[in-house]
């Protein structure tokens, strides 16, 4: 539009006389008698009330479009049209165009003006003055948008055309467009924030939590790398909440979150966006960071606590973790045993597939409770692996399987099988002071310890057939360590029977000295109670 220079001052007007305002065409002159008003429709519907109130009613407000256009019938000015030449005129005149006049008739002179915001705005030019209008003018004019770089006034801008007469949009972006915040913080993080509404303009939670970012202290102040990551974790974790938002902001607030090294930052901000913006984990990451034992450990053993609350992003790990910090056992290993210990925590805390009874119990003997914990070497026959075993409130396992260093523990059958089985089972062992014997009862207690760790690792009691096929079917094997154990107990009577009655339990079938061989060898899937829970051993099943 042409237009006076910005800055030229807005000239005086005359006096209102009746022939200066816009009076719409085929309106009655000054002095004629007065229309007579028709009747409101039987809806209920008054034409005098305003546009906006008339226009709530079909629900705007809730997301609906409504719109101030050219009435050449009106009869008599309208206090909303006067709103909006006043905050055109607020704009032309800071940008050195001529006021139109604010009398409150939407005439051509007003729909022109209209227009040529419409074109300057890159909106279509239809001269009637909808959401889209009235946010873009409230933007332009507003002091917090004013302050910041053009290439984010220009990113905004665009998305604020592209959003269209959607007022829910509009409503959002605008929002944090105007975002008192936005100004502490560089051209990168303004844009950032806007685009990660961009992606969802509609949903109002995100676009409320975006603002409490920009506008917090805390956020202005951390790294740059820790801005983007709160960023993008808000907007990819699920529904918005003021719970995710100010837990985050408390935790990069945290002067013990400031002293981390930048890449500890990371780690921290990684689990944190793992835990899906988990409240309970950021505030467990608090409370772990200000914990002495932690502000006292090495560079090296905090990289490597952060590195499996990472890897494990969990608040049940951040809690076991920092509990493992103040273990005697824990304390004695090396850098390359400490790492290996986390790990185990990290999956035996966050493993949700198995028993959580038998897991949480197995960890408390460790963490709450006086079992140790020691990592050894096996040497390897070439025929079997030794896994772990337990012994005097110790479990020793071997260190060969599981890896040393910061990364996840890398899941195979071998790691799986000693996290989630070997340690609960050895743990089960020693609760119940299982005694090498050559009796049913160490029999059953092998049995109960392979049982425990089963439910511990699948999270279900296993099937006769299971039981028989992965575990007993092996410990009567004479020729196993177990075997000759067993083979020696069957040869008392008494201690027989009961060897007889379990597999005539789970097989189905009379079980004797006949026959006992011949079951265990048979095809398991066939028996009539195949697929049935196996017995439940005697004693402690819980590690509790």
């Amino acid at each position: 539009m042409s237009s006076p220079k910005i800055g030229d001052p807005r000239p005086s007007l005359p006096p209102i006389r009746p022939r200066d305002v816009e009076r719409p065409q085929n309106s009655p002159p000054p002095g004629a008698p007065p229309a007579v008003k028709a009747p409101p429709p039987a809806s209920g519907f008054d034409p005098t009330k305003s546009i906006k109130d008339a226009l709530s009613k079909l629900g705007f407000g809730t997301g609906a479009a409504t719109e101030l256009k050219r009435n050449d019938l009106q009869s008599k000015p309208l206090p909303e049209v006067k709103d909006l030449q006043e905050k055109v005129n607020v704009y032309r005149t800071e940008h050195g165009a001529k006021p139109i006049k604010e009398d409150g008739f939407f005439g051509p002179k007003t729909e022109k003006a209209v227009k040529d915001l419409q074109k300057e705005f890159g909106l279509p030019e239809t001269g009637r003055a909808g959401p889209s209008l009235e946010t873009r003018l409230a933007v332009e004019s507003d002091p917090s948008f004013k302050k910041l770089d053009d290439d984010t006034k220009k990113l905004i801008r665009t998305q604020l055309t592209a959003a269209g007469d959607d007022q829910a949009k509009l409503d959002n972006l605008k929002g944090l467009a105007t975002a008192p915040g936005m100004d502490n913080l560089s051209p990168k993080h303004r844009q950032q924030l806007m685009e990660a509404l961009n992606r969802e303009p509609e949903n109002a939670d995100l676009a409320k939590g975006l603002c409490k970012l920009a506008n917090s202290e805390n956020f202005a102040k951390t790294s740059d790398a820790t801005k983007s990551s709160l960023i993008d974790t808000i907007r990819t974790n699920g529904p918005v909440t003021d719970a995710k938002v100010d837990a985050a902001l408390s935790l990069v607030g945290n002067p013990k979150f400031a002293a981390l090294s930048d890449s500890d930052k990371a780690l921290v901000c990684e689990g944190f966006k793992g835990s899906k913006a988990d409240p309970a984990f950021a505030q467990n990451v608090e409370k772990l960071l200000n914990d002495p034992k932690f502000d006292g450990a090495s560079a090296d053993l905090k990289t490597a606590v952060l590195s499996q609350v990472k890897n494990y992003p969990d608040a049940r790990t951040v809690t076991n973790v920092g509990k493992a910090l103040g273990k005697d056992w824990f304390k004695t290993q090396d850098l390359a045993d400490q790492q290996r210990s986390l790990k185990l925590i990290g999956r035996l805390s966050s493993y949700d597939k198995g028993d959580r009874a038998i897991m949480d119990n197995t960890l408390n003997k460790f963490l709450d409770g006086d079992y140790k914990l020691v990592w050894k070497e096996y040497k390897s026959d070439g025929k079997s692996t030794t896994y772990g075993e337990g012994g005097d409130s110790t479990l020793w396992l071997n260190k060969g399987i599981v890896a040393d260093g910061n990364a996840k523990m890398i899941e195979n059958s071998k790691t799986n099988h000693l996290a989630l089985s070997t340690t609960p089972h050895e743990v089960n062992h020693n609760i119940n002071g299982d005694k090498v014997a050559k009796t049913y009862k160490y029999f059953e207690a092998e049995y109960r310890a392979w049982y425990v760790g089963f439910k511990a690792e699948n999270g279900r009691e296993p099937t006769n057939q299971e039981a028989m096929e992965q575990r007993l079917s092996w410990q009567l094997n004479p020729d196993s360590f177990y075997g000759k154990y067993a083979k020696e107990a069957l040869k008392d009577p008494k201690e027989a029977q009961k060897f007889y009655d379990m597999l005539s339990t789970m097989s189905g079938q009379k079980v004797d000295a006949k026959n006992w061989e011949t079951v265990i060898k048979s095809d398991a899937s066939t028996w009539p109670d195949a697929a049935k829970p196996a017995p439940v051993p005697s004693g402690n099943i819980t590690n509790s």
